[in-house]
């Protein structure tokens, strides 16, 4: 049966143009833009909020942080992240598509 699934597997692949298989890796380029959970693009020194556990973290964006490289330095995981500090002074990363951009930088 094993052998079965391999040459399944083998011939979905020679058959799927490089486009499609490159699109469904983990890795997001980065030229892709990073955009909200409404669809709106957010970019550096943009206002985003989100709410969390009853309240909310809100604040300036500081950084996008796009690849594993950049995520390690931030000491942040699973990338990509949207970084900034909250109301408190408190150091946060979002994943973009949780947060709402309240106004643009």
């Amino acid at each position: 049966m094993a052998n079965r699934l391999s040459e399944s597997l083998d011939h979905i692949e020679k058959h799927t143009p490089a486009a499609v298989m490159s699109s469904n890796t983990n890795s997001k380029s980065n030229d892709a833009p990073i955009v909200s959970k409404n669809g709106e693009e957010i970019g550096e020194g943009d206002h985003v909020y989100t709410k969390i556990r009853g309240g909310r973290h809100e604040g300036d964006v500081e950084k996008i942080v796009m690849d594993r490289e950049d995520a390690d330095k931030e000491g942040v995981k699973n990338p990509p992240k949207v970084l900034f500090t909250d109301q408190r002074g408190k150091p946060v990363a979002h994943n973009p598509g949780t947060l709402d951009v309240t106004e643009k930088a």
